[in-house]
């Protein structure tokens, strides 16, 4: 099953301290709301993303990220929760100066198992070749599917 939570973190502006959100995928046009922030963060790779002041959307690593600064990965809540913005309001009004509204993509796939290729097909949407299991889940969760697979390691289907 996958799922997504949001919540409003701390963030650091990168000059001081390292950003918790380190990967700027942009603003604007296909930006405006925080599903096509988490979209774009999504078909990069990354299963974290967060709008900022102004529309900004950031994508970060689940696991956190290597930093030189710091010895341990610096996670997307590195800074801390904090109750102080709306992320239910997001897509309209700031969220405040050091502030992220962050949606976090929970992947938790249950093994079904394994299933004869035979028509009509169990999973019928082919989606892509070449898709890690992570990316796959990824792509049926967004077209709104239930279950994912994945056929010669390299095939994704959803159902």
């Amino acid at each position: 099953a996958l799922s997504s939570a949001v919540v409003c973190v701390n963030e650091m502006d990168g000059f001081d301290k390292p950003r918790a959100l380190p990967f700027y995928s942009g603003r604007g046009d296909g930006y405006d709301t925080k599903l096509e922030c988490s979209a774009k963060c999504q078909a990069q790779g990354y299963l974290v993303s967060g709008r900022a002041d102004h529309g900004q959307c950031w994508c970060a690593e689940e696991l956190g990220y290597e930093n030189s600064a710091v010895s341990d990965p610096i996670l997307y809540n590195q800074y801390g929760i904090n109750t102080a913005c709306d992320c239910t309001n997001v897509d309209t009004a700031d969220v405040g100066h050091d502030l992220v509204c962050v949606t976090v993509i929970n992947v938790q796939a249950e093994f079904v198992g394994c299933f004869s290729d035979d028509v009509p097909r169990s999973l019928p949407t082919f989606v892509d070749n070449g898709l890690s299991y992570f990316q796959c889940a990824l792509e049926c969760y967004a077209k709104h599917y239930q279950f994912f697979g994945r056929q010669y390691d390299k095939e994704c289907w959803c159902g």
